[in-house]
């Protein structure tokens, strides 16, 4: 906890709540900055965060709602993007049908979802297999988190 608050300079409600299960929280603290900060994969900070806005928009956790849009404004991300997905890349715009596929009927994802995402349609719409990859894994924690969070009644911090 203490890493924590000396990397974040708060400790936020999510975390003080996972501070009763000492284990899960250092695997999950770690895992979460590595996938969400971490350089590693193709994509930047301000696309993981939107992403991870877009799933806990549809989720409508608001927690993660708030936090995630000051993580994607703190990285450099366009405050125009916020009014809605006709703001963003088309590119990003054709994620949300997954995300809205995997929160609420995920048994019914198919191989021509994933096909339509790496086809692209239009030059520089396309998602590699490596983007895709990191999208999906973003979308499970989220998709995952939004329910604890929502399950153990997190709100956001007054200051948010």
């Amino acid at each position: 906890m203490i890493k924590t608050f000396t990397d974040e300079g708060r400790l936020a409600n999510l975390f003080r709540i996972l501070s009763f299960f000492p284990t899960f929280y250092e695997l999950f603290h770690v895992t979460f900055t590595k996938l969400l900060k971490g350089s590693m994969g193709p994509l930047n900070r301000t696309w993981k965060s939107y992403i991870g806005l877009m799933v806990a928009s549809e989720q409508q956790c608001q927690y993660l709602v708030s936090v995630m849009k000051i993580e994607f404004l703190y990285n450099g991300g366009d405050p125009n993007w916020l009014i809605g997905l006709d703001y963003v890349p088309t590119k990003l715009r054709n994620i949300s049908a997954l995300i809205l596929k995997l929160a609420r009927q995920p048994w019914r994802l198919n191989s021509d979802d994933i096909s339509h995402l790496l086809a692209g349609g239009v030059l520089g719409d396309a998602w590699s297999r490596g983007e895709l990859v990191q999208v999906t894994l973003i979308i499970g924690t989220f998709l995952g988190l939004s329910s604890f969070i929502m399950g153990c009644g997190i709100v956001p911090e007054i200051d948010m």
